[in-house]
């Protein structure tokens, strides 16, 4: 009784719609969320929007709602559970709700048991939501990301429940926001609740991303532990750990640098570091250029790579320079994400400097920033490019920078963790 008050304010616009032109129907959407935005009650819109919605299904695809199947749509709109049979339409029903919330500003997606019925829904109900303005999309299994990403951002979106899930899922495993596909979760109409919500949901959804192949560091490491001393590790018979002492942790980050030579190539060597040997060596992702530093003299050697990623002369020589009246002392370098700029992190003076790289691989000193006291020693940029985490020397802390993506500084977060191995954790994110 109480239903069958909308039902009857529903059928006093029959006559009225029935005279319309098709182009009404088209700015209907727009009327109705200006009105609904006035009060925010969905019953002072959904007469009318009930009633368009019955006459874009006799125009569109002959097929005219019943009393029956409108009280079915307001219990859905009201967010209720409606129970139909098999053949009382209830696919025809799920429109009346969807062009409701539509109308409300909410993205509406349809749930579905099966790719089959999702892609026969959609395309059966297409002309009705495309009558009204409305965009549709369709989710199923194997479908392109960009194809994907255009459904959802479809008004009207049907999908399956798995990949629905699983589309949360991965969605979650990315880094940037603009790479996210699913949108708003405004408002949901599920088709077999009983079979997706009980049935379905004692199956976990389960996924993986793709791992990087890290096979070269099995070898590295085995090549490692043969440098290994009693004093460089402690070990955990009980739990059958092995941790690094800090002696441990320098001799890992010193192995591979007992060469005052950098060799690429067995034919060829280049003096880079005279009386110490380069601590790191990065080449920049358009293959062109190389960089390592020395951590005595604090300079940066730039080398110009061949197609094969083989060093062919070193290029430049940059000196970071001194600054708080205290030496510099480089320890580590890292590109933006962008690799516009270099960064070196400077154990002499506390601090992270930053450099732009030029068109021709060179560098071009920028500024100091203060690590706040803090020494650095080992850092990492996230994979996100916003932020730049330090491990301090001194103690077992990691604390954090924002990059500014603009001009590439430094600022503060003002966040510290502290953490047993600091610099074995930031290995680990590099």
């Amino acid at each position: 009784k109480r239903m069958q008050k909308f039902v009857d304010a529903i059928n006093s616009f029959d006559e009225d719609y029935s005279s319309k032109e098709d182009s009404f129907y088209r700015g209907l959407k727009s009327d109705l969320s200006q009105k609904f935005s006035q009060n925010n009650d969905l019953y002072s819109i959904l007469p009318e929007a009930f009633a368009a919605v019955r006459e874009a299904g006799k125009r569109t695809i002959g097929l005219r709602h019943f009393d029956a199947q409108m009280l079915g749509g307001i219990s859905l709109a009201e967010g209720n559970i409606a129970e139909m049979k098999t053949g009382e339409g209830k696919t025809l029903v799920a429109t009346l709700p969807t062009f409701l919330n539509s109308a409300m500003g909410n993205k509406v997606i349809l749930v579905t048991v099966n790719d089959y019925l999702a892609k026969r829904d959609a395309e059966w109900m297409r002309p009705i939501y495309e009558f009204l303005g409305l965009s549709v999309g369709v989710i199923y299994s194997g479908q392109e990301l960009s194809e994907k990403a255009a459904a959802y951002s479809c008004d009207v979106i049907y999908a399956t429940n798995n990949e629905l899930g699983f589309d949360y899922l991965r969605d979650n495993m990315k880094y940037e926001l603009e790479d996210m596909v699913q949108r708003n979760h405004n408002y949901c109409i599920v088709d077999e609740v009983d079979s997706i919500l009980i049935d379905e949901s004692r199956t976990p959804l389960i996924i993986s991303g793709k791992l990087e192949d890290k096979t070269t560091l099995y070898i590295t490491s085995n090549e490692f532990i043969k440098h290994l001393q009693k004093n460089d590790y402690e070990l955990d018979e009980k739990n059958k750990n092995v941790i690094l002492t800090d002696l441990g942790i320098d001799k890992i980050i010193k192995y591979s640098i007992n060469s005052k030579t950098l060799k690429l190539e067995s034919d060829k060597s280049f003096d880079i570091t005279p009386g110490a040997g380069p601590r790191h060596f990065i080449i920049n992702t358009n293959d062109k250029f190389a960089y390592s530093i020395n951590e005595l003299n604090s300079t940066i050697s730039v080398f110009d790579l061949d197609e094969k990623n083989n060093l062919v002369n070193i290029q430049d020589i940059s000196t970071i320079p001194n600054s708080f009246d205290k030496e510099t002392t480089t320890a580590d370098i890292h590109f933006s994400k962008d690799k516009r700029f270099l960064y070196g992190s400077n154990r002499g003076h506390d601090s992270i400097a930053q450099f732009s790289i030029c068109e021709d691989g060179k560098l071009k000193f920028e500024k100091h920033f203060s690590t706040l006291g803090q020494t650095p020693r080992n850092f990492a940029v996230s994979n996100s490019g916003k932020f730049l985490l330090v491990a301090n020397e001194a103690s077992d802390n990691i604390f954090s920078f924002y990059i500014n993506q603009e001009n590439g500084h430094l600022d503060y977060t003002g966040q510290m963790i502290s953490v047993p191995s600091p610099v074995c954790l930031l290995e680990i994110i590099k």
